[in-house]
């Protein structure tokens, strides 16, 4: 892959430089952790263990676009107010892999928990949305955000070798 548009962004990389880690309690609470210590809090405080540890998505727009040839992905971090750039919206993705905790699906690693395997689609996304049954926010690892840290993938490490 070549790298194309504005170089300082290749290295700056505005979109990746804003992914931080956090917990969110059922009810949707967020506090971010320490940037090297992910057993605290920003503030110092120790972190609680039990809850969903996360990965926040910042808002952003892309645009794939392609000739013959060539495919052309561009990223932006502010709307760039061209036809057909898509918008991604702030959103949390899972740190870990899955975990039954009472029928809930948790995204946490206590050292003694170990992923789920082996359950069919509709009790995945059941367990996930237990986390907060009043609201659709909680999902499994769908093919959208899939497609997106693809996206996000393909910018960062210009290559398509994972």
């Amino acid at each position: 892959m070549t790298r194309t548009g504005y170089m300082p962004w290749h290295k700056e990389l505005p979109i990746q430089s804003k992914m931080k880690s956090c917990t969110i309690t059922s009810d949707g609470t967020v506090k971010y952790l320490n940037a090297t210590d992910r057993t605290k809090y920003e503030d110092g405080t120790d972190r609680d263990m039990t809850l969903n540890t996360m990965v926040e998505i910042p808002e952003f727009w892309y645009k794939c676009m392609r000739d013959d040839t060539t495919v052309y992905l561009n990223l932006y971090p502010a709307d760039p107010h061209i036809p057909e750039a898509e918008h991604v919206e702030k959103f949390y993705i899972s740190a870990y892999e899955a975990s039954n905790v009472d029928n809930v699906l948790k995204s946490i690693n206590n050292g003694s928990i170990t992923p789920v395997v082996n359950i069919n689609r509709t009790t995945m996304q059941s367990r996930a949305r237990a986390n907060n049954s009043s609201t659709t926010n909680w999902n499994m690892y769908t093919y959208r955000a899939h497609r997106i840290l693809t996206v996000l993938y393909l910018v960062e490490y210009a290559c398509t070798n994972s």
